[in-house]
């Protein structure tokens, strides 16, 4: 069950930021002794086979390996001695903070957010709701506070992959973000939700649908109607935290009424993919495997995107579209043709066309392609703005 504030409670300061800088140096430099190791191993494997010079050359090898060994060691433990010191001097997760802070600890969500949950770590996000800016609970009186008279219905709006809820903030040709709009235009009453998107798709979405039952039953005077409003992974959310919600027979559900998804990869993100393949070949090699070792510290909710909602109870399918619900799905093209070959190859840059739209589902369902637009551009586009009213409106 999620808090129902999107911070953490506070911690003790040893769940910051140095601890995560000192293991990460200190995972680093032990892969980076092992592949000084792997490669010295080769010359003197040569040199072992050779009449004579194989006795000197293990002596050798004996004292390179012995002060290679304490070199890294060394590095590693005053490293992260002296970054442990200087905790201080870094910025308090659950502190005042700058647009550049939160954007890094996003990040290090994205990649690291499944470890920092595992640890406990003050970095890690708890799932929970924003507006105007602020975190907020979904207790009846603050939604009092932000809404003296609540409107009926409601827009989640949920981030992808390593970002958090100011990447709904408008662009630079927009005097407002697609919350602002929704509500000014139509009554929508915005609602931004920010959570740690290293942990699985599937811990996440049942976090949502959790999430989604507090909102619900706390909301002053009810609700009528509730928008479900993804980019990227957080689309994959939305799709999943309805099909939680009915498999449990969950009571918000009938009031979903659109699942929009803005460059979601429902059939898996081709960069993830070749992502994987890449850290197989490298593991493969011993010389390069400590560089897959590395790669395989990506978080979980990373390798999930390689698959998008494609699962073995499915026959490898995402899972079927829920009859009562809107679902529809923006897909972006680098091309100005958004119909172009470069879409089924690059996609918006991340994900492909066939990803984003997903031809096999049936149901009520619209797909919408748009040229010129790049992954992250499909959070600040005036053609999305104008689907999104259209499809509101219907």
């Amino acid at each position: 069950m999620p808090n129902t504030h999107a911070e953490a409670p506070s911690q003790p300061d040893d769940s910051g930021y140095a601890p995560l800088l000192a293991q990460a140096l200190t995972e680093t430099t032990a892969r980076v002794a092992e592949m000084h190791h792997a490669i010295a191993r080769v010359p003197f494997s040569v040199l072992a086979r050779i009449p004579f010079l194989a006795l000197p050359s293990r002596l050798v090898q004996v004292v390179h390996d012995g002060i290679a060994g304490k070199v890294y060691g060394a590095v590693a433990s005053l490293g992260s001695r002296a970054i442990l010191a200087s905790d201080r001097l870094l910025p308090a997760p659950d502190g005042p903070a700058g647009r550049l802070a939160v954007g890094v600890r996003s990040a290090v969500n994205g990649v690291f957010g499944d470890h920092l949950a595992d640890s406990d770590s003050r970095l890690g996000y708890q799932m929970g709701l924003f507006a105007d800016g602020r975190p907020i609970s979904v207790a009846p009186n603050e939604l009092t506070a932000l809404w003296p008279k609540p409107p009926r219905r409601v827009c989640l709006l949920i981030h992808g992959l390593s970002c958090d809820e100011s990447c709904w903030s408008p662009g630079p040709a927009m005097a407002a973000g697609y919350g602002n709009r929704l509500e000014a235009d139509l009554g929508y009453a915005p609602l931004y939700v920010r959570y740690n998107s290293g942990l699985a798709i599937d811990d996440n979405s049942q976090r949502l649908a959790a999430l989604l039952t507090m909102l619900s039953l706390s909301w002053p005077g009810g609700l009528d109607e509730i928008v479900l409003l993804g980019h990227s992974m957080g689309g994959l959310l939305a799709r999943a935290a309805c099909q939680h919600a009915h498999e449990q027979q969950l009571a918000w559900l009938p009031k979903v009424s659109k699942v929009i998804c803005l460059g979601s990869p429902h059939q898996g993100a081709r960069l993830e993919q070749l992502g994987r393949l890449a850290t197989l070949a490298l593991n493969a090699i011993p010389i390069t495997a400590p560089l897959g070792r590395i790669a395989q510290t990506r978080s979980i909710g990373i390798k999930n995107l390689g698959q998008g909602l494609r699962s073995p109870a499915w026959q490898g399918k995402t899972p079927p579209l829920l009859e009562g619900i809107a679902y529809r799905f923006i897909a972006g093209n680098l091309h100005t043709n958004p119909n172009h070959l470069l879409g089924h190859l690059l996609g918006d840059g991340l994900v492909t066309l066939g990803s984003a739209t997903e031809t096999g589902l049936h149901g009520d369902i619209a797909r919408v392609r748009l040229g010129a637009v790049g992954h992250m551009g499909l959070l600040h586009d005036e053609r999305v703005y104008g689907l999104l009213r259209q499809w509101l409106t219907e």
